[in-house]
Protein backbone atom coordinates (compact mmCIF):
# COMPACT_ATOMS: atom_id res chain seq x y z
CA UNK A 1 0.00 0.00 0.00
CA UNK A 2 2.33 2.73 -1.16
CA UNK A 3 -0.42 5.49 0.60
CA UNK A 4 -0.20 3.95 3.56
CA UNK A 5 1.90 4.48 6.99
CA UNK A 6 1.94 2.94 10.52
CA UNK A 7 2.10 5.50 13.26
CA UNK A 8 3.85 5.47 16.77
CA UNK A 9 4.21 7.41 19.17
CA UNK A 10 6.09 7.48 22.76
CA UNK A 11 3.09 7.10 24.53
CA UNK A 12 1.20 4.31 21.88
CA UNK A 13 -2.02 4.07 23.23
CA UNK A 14 -2.75 7.87 22.92
CA UNK A 15 -2.26 7.63 19.17
CA UNK A 16 -5.99 7.66 17.89
CA UNK A 17 -6.94 10.02 19.85
CA UNK A 18 -4.29 12.78 18.05
CA UNK A 19 -4.85 12.24 14.33
CA UNK A 20 -7.99 13.06 12.59
CA UNK A 21 -8.70 12.20 8.90
CA UNK A 22 -9.24 14.87 7.05
CA UNK A 23 -6.16 16.83 8.60
CA UNK A 24 -3.70 17.99 6.38
CA UNK A 25 -0.11 16.02 7.49
CA UNK A 26 3.42 17.73 7.04
CA UNK A 27 6.15 15.49 6.64
CA UNK A 28 10.11 16.00 7.97
CA UNK A 29 12.85 14.08 8.18
CA UNK A 30 13.48 12.86 11.23
CA UNK A 31 17.22 13.50 11.46
CA UNK A 32 17.29 17.01 9.44
CA UNK A 33 13.75 18.39 10.58
CA UNK A 34 13.68 19.10 7.07
CA UNK A 35 10.20 19.15 5.47
CA UNK A 36 9.48 16.95 1.92
CA UNK A 37 5.74 15.92 1.33
CA UNK A 38 2.56 17.35 2.39
CA UNK A 39 -0.49 15.07 1.88
CA UNK A 40 -4.17 14.72 3.74
CA UNK A 41 -5.26 11.74 5.95
CA UNK A 42 -8.09 9.93 4.02
CA UNK A 43 -8.59 6.43 6.65
CA UNK A 44 -6.84 5.79 9.66
CA UNK A 45 -7.21 2.29 11.71
CA UNK A 46 -6.91 2.46 15.39
CA UNK A 47 -6.76 -1.21 15.41
CA UNK A 48 -3.07 -0.88 13.96
CA UNK A 49 -2.38 2.81 13.90
CA UNK A 50 -2.21 2.50 10.07
CA UNK A 51 -3.06 6.27 8.33
CA UNK A 52 -3.98 6.15 4.68
CA UNK A 53 -3.25 9.31 2.81
CA UNK A 54 -4.61 10.92 -0.79
CA UNK A 55 -1.56 10.68 -1.99
CA UNK A 56 1.83 7.97 -2.47
CA UNK A 57 4.45 8.42 -0.09
CA UNK A 58 7.84 9.37 -1.02
CA UNK A 59 10.40 6.88 -1.78
CA UNK A 60 12.91 8.35 0.59
CA UNK A 61 10.38 8.83 3.93
CA UNK A 62 12.61 7.01 6.28
CA UNK A 63 11.87 5.45 9.47
CA UNK A 64 11.67 7.27 12.22
CA UNK A 65 10.31 10.77 10.22
CA UNK A 66 7.69 12.90 11.81
CA UNK A 67 4.63 14.07 10.92
CA UNK A 68 2.43 17.15 11.76
CA UNK A 69 -0.87 18.26 11.56
CA UNK A 70 -1.01 21.26 9.91
CA UNK A 71 -4.33 21.21 10.14
CA UNK A 72 -4.36 21.73 13.90
CA UNK A 73 -2.17 24.43 14.25
CA UNK A 74 -2.99 28.10 15.10
CA UNK A 75 -2.78 30.72 12.48
CA UNK A 76 -1.21 33.06 14.94
CA UNK A 77 -0.32 33.30 18.57
CA UNK A 78 -0.37 36.72 20.81
CA UNK A 79 0.98 37.30 24.23
CA UNK A 80 0.75 40.79 25.18
CA UNK A 81 0.91 42.72 28.23
CA UNK A 82 1.23 39.37 30.49
CA UNK A 83 3.39 38.49 33.59
CA UNK A 84 5.49 35.10 34.06
CA UNK A 85 6.85 34.53 37.22
CA UNK A 86 8.24 32.15 39.31
CA UNK A 87 7.80 29.71 37.17
CA UNK A 88 9.78 25.63 37.67
CA UNK A 89 9.74 25.29 33.95
CA UNK A 90 10.17 28.05 30.92
CA UNK A 91 8.04 30.57 30.94
CA UNK A 92 6.55 30.22 27.45
CA UNK A 93 7.03 27.21 24.69
CA UNK A 94 6.38 28.31 21.01
CA UNK A 95 6.65 25.22 18.43
CA UNK A 96 4.60 26.90 15.34
CA UNK A 97 4.70 29.82 13.60
CA UNK A 98 3.76 33.48 13.96
CA UNK A 99 4.08 34.05 17.34
CA UNK A 100 4.20 37.58 18.99
CA UNK A 101 5.08 38.09 22.53
CA UNK A 102 5.33 42.09 23.45
CA UNK A 103 5.04 43.99 26.74
CA UNK A 104 5.29 41.17 28.55
CA UNK A 105 7.30 40.71 31.96
CA UNK A 106 9.28 37.61 32.92
CA UNK A 107 11.34 37.25 36.40
CA UNK A 108 12.57 34.14 38.08
CA UNK A 109 12.13 31.55 35.74
CA UNK A 110 13.98 28.35 36.22
CA UNK A 111 14.04 27.52 32.16
CA UNK A 112 14.28 30.09 29.27
CA UNK A 113 11.83 33.12 29.71
CA UNK A 114 11.16 32.26 25.96
CA UNK A 115 11.95 29.07 24.55
CA UNK A 116 11.06 28.16 20.59
CA UNK A 117 11.42 24.54 19.63
CA UNK A 118 11.09 22.11 17.18
CA UNK A 119 12.02 18.28 17.99
CA UNK A 120 11.45 15.22 17.04
CA UNK A 121 12.89 13.05 19.93
CA UNK A 122 11.39 12.67 23.39
CA UNK A 123 7.55 15.08 23.28
CA UNK A 124 6.80 15.61 19.70
CA UNK A 125 4.42 18.27 19.99
CA UNK A 126 5.20 20.57 17.33
CA UNK A 127 7.02 22.08 14.19
CA UNK A 128 8.85 24.57 13.04
CA UNK A 129 8.41 28.20 13.45
CA UNK A 130 8.69 30.97 11.14
CA UNK A 131 7.99 34.70 11.74
CA UNK A 132 8.45 35.14 15.64
CA UNK A 133 8.28 38.51 17.27
CA UNK A 134 9.66 39.62 20.55
CA UNK A 135 9.52 43.26 21.30
CA UNK A 136 9.35 45.06 24.02
CA UNK A 137 9.58 42.73 26.45
CA UNK A 138 11.42 43.05 30.64
CA UNK A 139 13.77 39.49 31.51
CA UNK A 140 14.97 39.17 34.81
CA UNK A 141 16.45 35.94 36.66
CA UNK A 142 16.06 33.43 34.25
CA UNK A 143 17.58 30.17 33.42
CA UNK A 144 19.53 29.50 36.36
CA UNK A 145 18.03 25.60 37.43
CA UNK A 146 15.75 22.93 37.38
CA UNK A 147 15.05 23.50 33.16
CA UNK A 148 17.77 25.45 32.28
CA UNK A 149 18.84 25.64 28.85
CA UNK A 150 21.50 27.29 26.63
CA UNK A 151 20.46 31.22 27.49
CA UNK A 152 17.25 32.88 28.54
CA UNK A 153 15.71 33.07 25.29
CA UNK A 154 16.46 30.14 23.14
CA UNK A 155 15.86 29.09 19.59
CA UNK A 156 16.56 25.64 18.82
CA UNK A 157 15.59 21.96 17.29
CA UNK A 158 16.16 18.26 18.90
CA UNK A 159 16.14 15.20 17.44
CA UNK A 160 17.11 11.74 18.43
CA UNK A 161 20.09 10.00 18.35
CA UNK A 162 20.40 6.62 19.63
CA UNK A 163 17.18 7.09 21.94
CA UNK A 164 18.59 10.19 23.40
CA UNK A 165 17.46 13.98 22.87
CA UNK A 166 20.47 15.90 20.66
CA UNK A 167 20.59 19.13 19.74
CA UNK A 168 20.59 19.49 15.79
CA UNK A 169 23.60 21.04 14.87
CA UNK A 170 23.09 21.67 10.79
CA UNK A 171 20.80 23.13 8.55
CA UNK A 172 17.93 26.11 8.65
CA UNK A 173 14.86 24.60 10.31
CA UNK A 174 13.22 27.79 11.94
CA UNK A 175 13.51 31.33 9.99
CA UNK A 176 12.58 35.22 10.98
CA UNK A 177 13.23 35.42 14.08
CA UNK A 178 13.24 38.89 15.64
CA UNK A 179 14.26 39.99 19.09
CA UNK A 180 13.85 43.62 19.25
CA UNK A 181 13.72 46.30 21.95
CA UNK A 182 14.10 44.22 25.06
CA UNK A 183 15.28 44.86 28.44
CA UNK A 184 17.96 41.80 29.51
CA UNK A 185 18.29 41.63 33.64
CA UNK A 186 21.47 38.77 33.40
CA UNK A 187 23.43 40.47 36.36
CA UNK A 188 22.60 37.49 38.85
CA UNK A 189 23.70 34.99 36.01
CA UNK A 190 26.89 33.47 36.99
CA UNK A 191 27.19 30.34 34.73
CA UNK A 192 30.03 30.39 32.45
CA UNK A 193 28.09 28.43 30.06
CA UNK A 194 25.17 30.47 29.78
CA UNK A 195 24.17 33.72 27.53
CA UNK A 196 21.24 35.91 27.47
CA UNK A 197 19.83 34.79 23.68
CA UNK A 198 21.02 31.58 21.77
CA UNK A 199 19.36 31.19 18.20
CA UNK A 200 20.56 27.83 16.19
CA UNK A 201 19.41 26.38 12.82
CA UNK A 202 17.46 29.60 11.74
CA UNK A 203 17.52 31.61 8.34
CA UNK A 204 17.39 35.10 9.23
CA UNK A 205 18.15 36.88 12.85
CA UNK A 206 17.69 40.33 13.72
CA UNK A 207 18.22 41.24 17.65
CA UNK A 208 18.76 44.85 17.42
CA UNK A 209 17.42 47.53 20.22
CA UNK A 210 18.11 45.47 23.17
CA UNK A 211 19.55 46.45 26.92
CA UNK A 212 21.38 43.71 28.21
CA UNK A 213 22.44 44.09 31.80
CA UNK A 214 25.37 42.24 32.06
CA UNK A 215 27.00 40.51 35.45
CA UNK A 216 30.86 41.33 33.97
CA UNK A 217 32.44 42.44 31.14
CA UNK A 218 32.88 39.71 28.52
CA UNK A 219 29.34 38.20 29.13
CA UNK A 220 28.21 36.40 25.79
CA UNK A 221 24.87 38.27 25.23
CA UNK A 222 24.15 36.24 21.37
CA UNK A 223 25.33 32.92 20.40
CA UNK A 224 24.20 32.05 16.72
CA UNK A 225 24.80 28.04 15.62
CA UNK A 226 24.08 27.06 11.94
CA UNK A 227 22.26 30.37 11.14
CA UNK A 228 21.98 31.76 7.59
CA UNK A 229 20.88 34.71 5.64
CA UNK A 230 20.50 38.14 7.38
CA UNK A 231 22.08 38.66 10.04
CA UNK A 232 21.31 41.77 12.53
CA UNK A 233 23.09 42.79 15.56
CA UNK A 234 22.03 46.27 15.77
CA UNK A 235 21.61 49.48 18.27
CA UNK A 236 22.04 46.72 21.38
CA UNK A 237 23.19 48.01 25.13
CA UNK A 238 25.00 46.41 27.43
CA UNK A 239 25.56 47.75 31.13
CA UNK A 240 27.02 46.69 33.74
CA UNK A 241 25.10 46.55 37.53
CA UNK A 242 27.12 49.45 37.86
CA UNK A 243 25.84 51.71 35.25
CA UNK A 244 28.97 51.16 33.00
CA UNK A 245 28.55 50.49 29.66
CA UNK A 246 30.44 47.32 28.03
CA UNK A 247 31.26 46.16 24.73
CA UNK A 248 28.47 43.93 23.93
CA UNK A 249 29.99 40.23 23.03
CA UNK A 250 28.91 37.71 20.23
CA UNK A 251 29.54 34.42 19.28
CA UNK A 252 32.93 34.85 17.01
CA UNK A 253 30.76 31.32 14.89
CA UNK A 254 28.77 34.30 13.15
CA UNK A 255 30.91 37.29 13.09
CA UNK A 256 29.11 39.01 15.49
CA UNK A 257 31.13 40.29 17.44
CA UNK A 258 30.63 44.01 18.69
CA UNK A 259 33.22 46.53 18.18
CA UNK A 260 34.61 47.29 21.99
CA UNK A 261 33.64 50.72 23.47
CA UNK A 262 35.20 52.84 26.35
CA UNK A 263 32.87 52.55 29.50
CA UNK A 264 31.77 55.38 30.54
CA UNK A 265 30.22 56.70 33.36
CA UNK A 266 26.26 57.22 33.72
CA UNK A 267 25.55 60.68 34.21
CA UNK A 268 23.52 62.14 37.05
CA UNK A 269 22.07 64.67 35.25
CA UNK A 270 20.26 62.72 32.99
CA UNK A 271 16.84 61.44 32.94
CA UNK A 272 15.05 59.58 30.26
CA UNK A 273 12.85 61.47 27.93
CA UNK A 274 9.14 61.29 28.53
CA UNK A 275 7.01 59.05 25.83
CA UNK A 276 3.91 61.04 25.98
CA UNK A 277 4.83 64.29 25.57
CA UNK A 278 5.43 64.34 21.80
CA UNK A 279 4.93 66.89 19.06
CA UNK A 280 3.33 66.20 15.43
CA UNK A 281 5.30 65.28 12.37
CA UNK A 282 3.43 63.72 10.30
CA UNK A 283 0.15 61.98 10.37
CA UNK A 284 -0.55 59.29 7.65
CA UNK A 285 -4.94 60.21 7.07
CA UNK A 286 -4.35 63.73 7.45
CA UNK A 287 -1.28 64.04 4.85
CA UNK A 288 -2.63 62.03 2.45
CA UNK A 289 -2.75 63.32 -1.20
CA UNK A 290 -2.59 62.71 -5.08
CA UNK A 291 -0.99 62.85 -7.45
CA UNK A 292 1.85 63.85 -5.85
CA UNK A 293 2.53 62.97 -2.59
CA UNK A 294 2.84 65.61 0.33
CA UNK A 295 6.19 66.81 0.88
CA UNK A 296 8.18 63.74 3.05
CA UNK A 297 6.11 61.23 2.36
CA UNK A 298 6.55 58.66 -0.25
CA UNK A 299 4.23 55.56 -0.91
CA UNK A 300 6.13 52.19 -2.48
CA UNK A 301 6.02 48.38 -2.47
CA UNK A 302 8.78 46.39 -2.31
CA UNK A 303 9.09 45.35 -6.09
CA UNK A 304 12.69 43.79 -6.15
CA UNK A 305 13.22 41.83 -3.60
CA UNK A 306 12.12 41.19 0.51
CA UNK A 307 11.17 43.24 2.44
CA UNK A 308 13.93 45.27 4.75
CA UNK A 309 15.81 46.34 2.16
CA UNK A 310 14.93 49.69 1.20
CA UNK A 311 17.02 49.21 -2.21
CA UNK A 312 13.81 46.74 -2.95
CA UNK A 313 11.37 49.27 -2.99
CA UNK A 314 9.79 51.38 -5.67
CA UNK A 315 7.12 54.26 -6.34
CA UNK A 316 3.72 53.52 -6.49
CA UNK A 317 1.75 55.99 -9.00
CA UNK A 318 -1.47 57.57 -8.82
CA UNK A 319 -5.17 56.37 -9.68
CA UNK A 320 -7.13 59.56 -10.34
CA UNK A 321 -10.04 57.16 -10.85
CA UNK A 322 -9.72 55.41 -7.47
CA UNK A 323 -8.04 58.02 -5.19
CA UNK A 324 -5.11 55.52 -4.46
CA UNK A 325 -1.79 54.97 -5.45
CA UNK A 326 -1.10 51.32 -6.98
CA UNK A 327 1.36 49.38 -8.48
CA UNK A 328 2.94 47.31 -11.74
CA UNK A 329 1.94 44.09 -12.66
CA UNK A 330 3.48 42.16 -9.56
CA UNK A 331 1.51 44.06 -7.49
CA UNK A 332 -1.82 42.68 -7.92
CA UNK A 333 -4.80 44.12 -5.79
CA UNK A 334 -1.95 45.68 -4.47
CA UNK A 335 -2.47 49.69 -3.70
CA UNK A 336 -2.50 52.79 -0.78
CA UNK A 337 -5.20 54.77 0.14
CA UNK A 338 -5.99 57.33 2.70
CA UNK A 339 -7.50 54.84 5.04
CA UNK A 340 -5.35 51.61 4.22
CA UNK A 341 -4.72 49.87 1.66
CA UNK A 342 -4.27 45.91 0.33
CA UNK A 343 -0.90 44.13 0.05
CA UNK A 344 -0.29 40.96 -2.87
CA UNK A 345 1.99 37.97 -3.04
CA UNK A 346 3.88 37.75 -6.74
CA UNK A 347 6.43 35.20 -7.58
CA UNK A 348 6.21 33.68 -4.07
CA UNK A 349 6.81 36.67 -2.36
CA UNK A 350 4.70 39.48 0.19
CA UNK A 351 4.70 42.66 -1.72
CA UNK A 352 4.01 45.29 1.32
CA UNK A 353 2.07 48.42 0.55
CA UNK A 354 4.38 50.86 2.22
CA UNK A 355 3.99 54.33 3.44
CA UNK A 356 7.66 56.55 4.11
CA UNK A 357 8.48 59.21 5.31
CA UNK A 358 12.05 61.11 5.32
CA UNK A 359 13.01 63.29 8.68
CA UNK A 360 14.25 66.13 8.00
CA UNK A 361 15.03 67.37 11.59
CA UNK A 362 16.85 65.32 13.68
CA UNK A 363 15.43 64.17 17.47
CA UNK A 364 13.66 61.60 19.08
CA UNK A 365 10.98 60.06 17.28
CA UNK A 366 8.24 57.60 17.82
CA UNK A 367 4.82 55.90 16.12
CA UNK A 368 2.20 57.12 18.27
CA UNK A 369 -1.51 56.86 18.11
CA UNK A 370 -1.60 54.48 14.98
CA UNK A 371 -3.35 51.01 14.83
CA UNK A 372 -3.90 48.55 11.69
CA UNK A 373 -7.08 46.20 11.16
CA UNK A 374 -7.53 43.18 9.20
CA UNK A 375 -10.67 43.96 7.62
CA UNK A 376 -11.14 40.82 5.41
CA UNK A 377 -12.88 38.29 7.50
CA UNK A 378 -14.39 36.48 4.84
CA UNK A 379 -11.14 34.65 4.22
CA UNK A 380 -6.96 34.92 4.38
CA UNK A 381 -4.83 34.65 6.88
CA UNK A 382 -4.77 38.55 8.15
CA UNK A 383 -1.78 40.82 7.65
CA UNK A 384 1.78 41.69 8.53
CA UNK A 385 2.95 45.11 9.85
CA UNK A 386 5.95 46.17 9.95
CA UNK A 387 7.66 49.37 10.97
CA UNK A 388 11.83 50.30 9.84
CA UNK A 389 13.77 52.94 9.99
CA UNK A 390 16.02 53.00 6.80
CA UNK A 391 17.40 48.99 7.01
CA UNK A 392 16.49 48.49 10.62
CA UNK A 393 12.99 46.41 12.07
CA UNK A 394 11.79 48.12 14.85
CA UNK A 395 8.55 46.42 15.09
CA UNK A 396 6.63 43.75 13.68
CA UNK A 397 2.71 42.40 14.17
CA UNK A 398 0.78 39.84 13.09
CA UNK A 399 -2.92 40.67 12.44
CA UNK A 400 -5.46 38.43 12.64
CA UNK A 401 -8.68 38.76 10.53
CA UNK A 402 -11.02 41.44 12.04
CA UNK A 403 -8.68 42.26 14.58
CA UNK A 404 -7.40 45.83 15.20
CA UNK A 405 -3.35 46.03 16.76
CA UNK A 406 -1.76 49.16 18.05
CA UNK A 407 2.00 49.36 16.48
CA UNK A 408 2.92 52.16 18.45
CA UNK A 409 6.72 51.97 18.79
CA UNK A 410 10.12 54.48 19.57
CA UNK A 411 12.15 54.39 16.71
CA UNK A 412 15.24 56.38 18.69
CA UNK A 413 17.31 59.54 18.04
CA UNK A 414 17.11 60.00 14.33
CA UNK A 415 19.07 61.92 11.51
CA UNK A 416 17.57 64.36 8.79
CA UNK A 417 17.51 62.09 6.01
CA UNK A 418 16.27 59.34 8.12
CA UNK A 419 13.55 57.53 6.32
CA UNK A 420 10.54 55.74 8.49
CA UNK A 421 9.15 52.85 6.65
CA UNK A 422 5.93 51.52 7.85
CA UNK A 423 4.52 48.66 5.64
CA UNK A 424 1.47 46.10 6.22
CA UNK A 425 2.09 42.69 3.92
CA UNK A 426 -0.34 39.62 3.39
CA UNK A 427 1.44 36.87 5.73
CA UNK A 428 2.06 34.82 2.99
CA UNK A 429 -1.38 34.40 0.98
CA UNK A 430 -2.07 37.10 -1.51
CA UNK A 431 -5.68 37.26 -1.32
CA UNK A 432 -8.26 38.66 1.41
CA UNK A 433 -6.15 40.85 2.89
CA UNK A 434 -7.71 44.42 2.65
CA UNK A 435 -6.43 46.23 5.90
CA UNK A 436 -7.15 49.84 7.63
CA UNK A 437 -4.88 51.77 9.30
CA UNK A 438 -3.41 55.21 10.96
CA UNK A 439 -0.40 56.60 12.31
CA UNK A 440 1.45 59.57 13.50
CA UNK A 441 5.14 59.95 13.64
CA UNK A 442 6.25 62.49 16.51
CA UNK A 443 9.00 64.01 17.78
CA UNK A 444 9.43 63.91 21.37
CA UNK A 445 8.95 67.59 23.07
CA UNK A 446 12.59 66.52 25.23
CA UNK A 447 14.43 66.39 22.29
CA UNK A 448 17.02 68.74 21.62
CA UNK A 449 15.58 69.59 17.84
CA UNK A 450 12.62 72.16 16.93
CA UNK A 451 9.59 69.84 15.46
CA UNK A 452 8.90 69.87 12.26
CA UNK A 453 6.19 72.43 10.39
CA UNK A 454 3.32 70.17 9.84
CA UNK A 455 0.09 70.70 8.37
CA UNK A 456 -2.05 67.83 10.21
CA UNK A 457 -5.26 67.62 8.51
CA UNK A 458 -9.40 31.63 19.55
CA UNK A 459 -6.05 29.50 19.62
CA UNK A 460 -6.30 26.04 18.67
CA UNK A 461 -3.91 23.81 20.80
CA UNK A 462 -0.81 22.85 18.81
CA UNK A 463 -1.26 19.41 17.37
CA UNK A 464 1.21 16.01 18.72
CA UNK A 465 3.92 15.28 16.36
CA UNK A 466 3.95 11.23 15.71
CA UNK A 467 6.78 8.54 14.08
CA UNK A 468 6.08 6.84 10.94
CA UNK A 469 6.86 3.24 11.92
CA UNK A 470 4.40 0.44 10.83
CA UNK A 471 7.21 -2.21 13.08
CA UNK A 472 6.35 -0.32 16.32
CA UNK A 473 6.60 -2.10 19.65
CA UNK A 474 4.32 -1.01 22.62
CA UNK A 475 6.75 -1.68 24.86
CA UNK A 476 9.00 1.40 23.54
CA UNK A 477 9.60 4.19 25.14
CA UNK A 478 10.76 6.66 22.69
CA UNK A 479 10.46 7.00 18.76
CA UNK A 480 10.98 3.22 17.58
CA UNK A 481 12.32 1.72 14.08
CA UNK A 482 9.56 1.87 11.17
CA UNK A 483 9.12 1.06 7.59
CA UNK A 484 7.35 2.71 5.58
CA UNK A 485 4.73 0.66 3.86
CA UNK A 486 1.52 -1.30 5.98
CA UNK A 487 1.53 -5.33 5.14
Amino acid sequence: YPNVVQITHRNAASVAWQVTPGDVFEFRNGQTLQPYFTATMTQFNAAYNYATFDKVIPSDAQVGDVIVSVTRLPSHVAVRNSVYRASRARGTLFKVSNVVVENTVFEDITGPAILVQCEAAQWLEGTAATNVSLTGNTISHCNFAVAEQAATVTVDADVSVNGADTPLQSGQVHKNIYIVDNAFDMSRDTDPDHMAVSVAVTENVYVNGNVFTVPAAGYLVLEQLSCAGDDEFVGNECVLPTGLTTACVTDPDRGLTAAPTQPTAPSATTTPAPTTATSLTAHFSADFQGPTPKTGWSYMYNSGGAIGDAANYVALTWDSSSSWYTGATNFPWGYLAAGGGHPSVSSSLDRFAIAAYTISVAGDYVVADSGVTAKDGAGGNGNELRVYVNNGLKSQQLVANLETVPFDVSLGTLAAGDVVYVACGPNGEGSYDYFEWDFKIAILETSSSTPEPTTPAPLTPAPVTSTLDPTASTSAPTASTASTAAP
